[in-house]
């Protein structure tokens, strides 16, 4: 009887323990180390950095620029990044390779002064949704070339790193753009016109302005003089002449001749000399809206005059007719020089100049000056 009722006891407590073991355990049948139910594994880390991305411009998926190294393709890269994540580094790379830009391919965050866009064809407009972002980033390039740039993006999550994302390998409407590099324009010097616009002169020199801007069938493009070429004008906005120091200069240290051109800005009233000039002259400079800039150019022959004044500077004598004395003569009397230019008469020869334009393209073009045997010279052309 004993062992009958042992027997059933144990029997009842297993039942009891199976019965509270079925109840506690978790529906996936997991337990913890300390005899809690919990999760069997931690989740893993998200996929991907973004929600969203995608890069375009404003004329769509394809664009021109010009290969100078200047003008810039403007990229706008569209993103969403996933919950958690911060401090996102985007980098252009080539479409299907994921490779970085050729050396000769640059990109900037930083916008330039040129104009990005050449083509004809309309804006394609593109809005943003509410929780994306943008970043607008610039592309030049430096050789005639043709590229299919995507996008990759980099952002950091405080529990799983640095995840990169990338419209690479892609095939969506967003996921690259082509950009063509195109020869740029080269420009001549039959595309641009010196034209005579006024003259002056005083007892010794002549002066001749004349007015250099582009021909009419670059009315849409606009030029920029590069630094350091023009006189800077004064507070009532006139140029004071200053040959001495002017960029083309031919002159004699005897005052035989002398040949000088200055450069000046198109938007100025006079070009003239300074007051202290005992034979002053003014050149009125025509305003045109079409003007790069203005140049004048200056000659003249025998700058230095010389006469004899009645002021004795060495005396001397000589016996009288009657041989009793000796009267007083001048031997010499001081002579008076003149220079028809109040500069120092030191033989000089500057006789080419180059000015630097550049487009609104970024592309770069170089008007040549000569002086030969003091006559003036565009490029090989003969100004009048």
């Amino acid at each position: 009887m004993k062992n009958s009722t042992l027997i059933s006891s144990l029997l009842l407590s297993i039942f009891i323990s199976s019965s509270a073991l079925a109840v506690s355990l978790p529906p996936d049948g997991s337990w913890d180390l300390n005899g809690r139910p919990g999760s069997s594994t931690p989740p893993g880390p998200p996929s991907s950095a973004t929600k969203s991305l995608s890069i375009h411009s404003s004329l769509g998926d394809k664009l021109n620029i010009y290969a100078n190294g200047n003008m810039q393709a403007k990229l706008i890269v569209k993103y969403d990044l996933s919950d958690g994540f911060y401090n996102p580094k985007i980098e252009l790379k080539q479409k299907d390779l994921g490779l970085d830009l050729p050396s000769t391919w640059k990109v900037s965050h930083i916008e330039n002064e040129f104009d990005h866009i050449i083509d004809s064809r309309s804006r394609i407009g593109s809005n943003l949704q509410s929780a994306q972002a943008a970043e607008a980033v610039y592309v030049t390039s430096r050789e005639v070339d043709y590229m299919d740039i995507c996008v990759e993006l980099t952002a950091e999550h405080n529990n799983y790193g640095e995840i990169t994302d990338t419209t690479c390998f892609d095939s969506t409407n967003q996921d690259s753009v082509v950009i063509n590099a195109k020869r740029p324009v080269k420009y001549t010097t039959d595309d641009f016109d010196i034209n005579y616009t006024n003259e002056t002169n005083n007892k010794k020199l002549k002066i001749k302005s004349y007015s250099i801007s582009p021909k009419s069938h670059l009315n849409n493009i606009e030029f920029t003089v590069g630094k350091g070429h023009l006189r800077g004008k004064s507070s009532n906005n006139n140029v004071y002449s200053d040959p001495k120091n002017g960029k083309m200069l031919e002159v004699n240290s005897n005052g035989s001749y002398l040949y000088f051109v200055e450069f000046l800005p198109k938007d100025m009233n006079n070009y003239t000399t300074s007051y202290k000039i005992s034979d002053p002259w003014s050149l009125d400079i025509p305003l045109d809206s079409k003007t790069l800039f203005n140049l004048a150019y200056g000659y003249g022959k025998n700058l230095i005059t010389t006469h004899t004044t009645n002021k004795c500077i060495r005396w001397g004598f000589r016996p009288l007719p009657t041989g009793v004395g000796y009267v007083r003569y001048c031997q010499e009397y001081q002579k008076s020089t003149t220079k028809a230019w109040p500069m120092p008469l030191a033989t000089t020869h500057r006789k080419n100049h180059n000015v630097y334009l550049v487009d609104n393209y970024g592309t770069s073009h170089t008007l040549n000056f000569q002086l030969i045997n003091g006559d003036l010279y565009y490029g090989s052309s003969h100004i009048q």
